[in-house]
């Protein structure tokens, strides 16, 4: 297969190179791309580039300092001209970096073909070399690195390309859709909460400049909606009319394919409602999942789409949101049954449930999600699927529904009583197993359950002692858990567990009859994994 690669590879090459040498060469450097060597890959295409500047008989300072690399290459390349697919291919792969920052690198190669363009145009005689034209920036140099400034990170950058783009006399250089695409995408990228404005002007020079924008273009201005969700009321349903504009331009195009919404498009205004504070997005996500469902001209939902809509019902506080996301989920399980493998259900929609239920009234909310993580821990053991692991956070969901059981309106002391012996259950589990490791949230869980499930008393300060002694154990008594704790525990019991670090009376405190705790006095392992904790020594509590 890595054979019939590279020969398909060096097929491409050979219609695009100068010379067989030329596209040998950039099979390598593709190479080295794809196996995350980049940098290795921009040191020999620089390499290159010097040995064939100094073979040119002419000194050429300044394309040498362009360079600015010392001629010692491998023998098997000392006679390779680089041409312009050599450095897109570097450009391309600096794209991909794991790294964000690094990705920006590709802007770099495009400023050295600029600068070795410009001097090559000059008509100086040192810049006039025999047998060798020195690579052009072409359309694809330009795309590539918008793109490397779109996924690094640096949207005001990539709009500074694209405006140099624009006033080029050269008709290559002039921006293309794609050019456009990947600048809103830039943005789109960025947690800019003035993305949405600078999408939205770029989509207006587009149209000034005969460019229709296509089905990317308005995907990627709906995501530049995603940091102002929270706070903006009404830009979901901005999202949602950019998909009414699409669906509308489609019925109107000979060409619907170019412009409709897909499945991304979707899927990404029922995200919005998700994460809207809008009193009605749940139903407004759930209206645009089952047109997916049933109307043949809307594309299908993906699992994403399934995890959007029940994410969205989960952050709602409707009373039919359980049985909303049960019912969801129970069509994810029929489609994986049916063959759809790309759909198999996942440890995340049972955790958005066991939270659904967290939020709810129903007095057995906490047995409802204890029976969730039990189906969870029974499939994974049964078909080891790693999708379907029990993580720390359906745990916590778990836990969640417990302690929030404290109201005595909704909840009678039965249903209190069974919502303590759960979250004690599954915190037992959670200590025999390995993959849901207890952490500061769970210890969290716990004290809220014991003070808002047990009477102030001698019961409920024996269970905060003991979750005290394995919390200390684990290393997780910072500033909260110490707060927690003078929450639920009488005071001389809290001046008991807290002895080590009790100092005189603070006179500001004295009035409320409370001791102090000097926290930079609590013992280091008590607190070695406590990141809230403040070394302050003049924090008191």
């Amino acid at each position: 297969q890595f054979f019939i690669f590279n020969l398909l590879q060096l097929t491409i090459y050979a219609y695009t190179s100068a010379t067989p040498e030329t596209a040998l060469f950039n099979v390598r450097l593709n190479e080295l791309c794809v196996g995350g060597r980049v940098e290795e890959a921009e040191h020999l295409l620089l390499n290159s580039l010097a040995c064939t500047i100094s073979m040119d008989g002419n000194n050429c300072l300044k394309l040498g300092k362009i360079v600015a690399v010392e001629c010692s290459l491998d023998l098997k390349w000392h006679n390779v001209e680089p041409d312009i697919t050599s450095f897109n291919t570097v450009m391309n792969g600096w794209t991909k970096h794991g790294r964000k920052q690094v990705r920006r690198r590709a802007e770099g190669l495009l400023k050295k073909l600029q600068m070795m363009s410009e001097i090559s145009q000059q008509g100086d005689n040192d810049a006039d070399f025999v047998g060798y034209t020195y690579p052009q920036p072409n359309e694809v140099s330009y795309n590539i690195a918008l793109n490397g400034l779109a996924k690094g990170g640096a949207p005001e950058r990539a709009e500074e390309l694209l405006a140099q783009m624009e006033v080029s006399d050269q008709a290559w250089k002039n921006p293309t859709l794609i050019s456009y695409n990947t600048c809103i995408d830039a943005w789109a990228c960025s947690n800019s909460k003035h993305a949405h404005i600078k999408a939205g002007n770029i989509v207006k020079k587009m149209i000034r400049k005969g460019i229709e924008p296509n089905t990317i273009t308005y995907s990627n201005m709906i995501r530049c909606y995603r940091p102002i969700l929270a706070e903006v009321d009404d830009a979901a349903q901005q999202c949602e009319k950019i998909l009414w504009t699409m669906k509308k331009k489609a019925k109107e195009s000979s060409d619907p394919s170019k412009i409709a919404p897909n499945v991304v498009t979707y899927t990404s205004v029922i995200e919005s409602f998700a994460k809207s504070k809008h009193p009605k997005a749940a139903k407004k996500a759930d209206n645009l999942f089952r047109e997916m469902l049933v109307d043949e001209d809307t594309p299908a939902p993906n699992l994403r789409t399934f995890r959007a809509i029940v994410n969205a019902w989960a952050k709602s506080y409707d009373l039919d949101a359980p049985k909303k996301i049960a019912e969801i989920i129970q069509l994810v399980e029929e489609k994986h049954a049916s063959g759809h493998e790309n759909m198999a259900p996942s440890v995340v929609l049972y955790a958005e449930l066991a939270n659904a239920w967290a939020k709810s009234k129903n007095p057995s909310k906490a047995k409802r999600a204890a029976s969730i993580l039990r189906k969870v821990t029974r499939v994974y053991q049964e078909t080891g699927s790693a999708a379907m692991r029990p993580n720390v956070h359906l745990y916590h969901a778990v836990l969640n529904a417990c302690s929030s059981c404290a109201n005595s309106a909704y909840y009678d002391s039965q249903s209190q009583r069974d919502a303590l012996k759960v979250a004690f259950a599954v915190f037992k589990n959670m200590e025999k197993q390995k993959y849901a490791v207890p952490d500061v949230s769970t210890y969290d869980l716990l004290f809220r359950a014991a003070r808002n499930l047990l009477p102030i008393g001698g019961a409920r300060n024996d269970v905060v002692i003991a979750l005290f002694e394995k919390c200390k154990r684990d290393g997780f008594v910072g500033d909260h858990i110490v707060k927690l704790v003078k929450s639920c525990a009488d005071e001389k019991t809290y001046s008991d567990m807290f002895a080590c670090a009790i100092g005189e009376e603070d006179e500001s405190c004295c009035k409320y009859g409370k001791k102090v705790v000097h926290l930079h006095k609590i013992p280091k392992d008590w607190r070695r994994k406590a990141s809230d904790f403040n070394h302050s020594e003049n924090r008191l509590i």
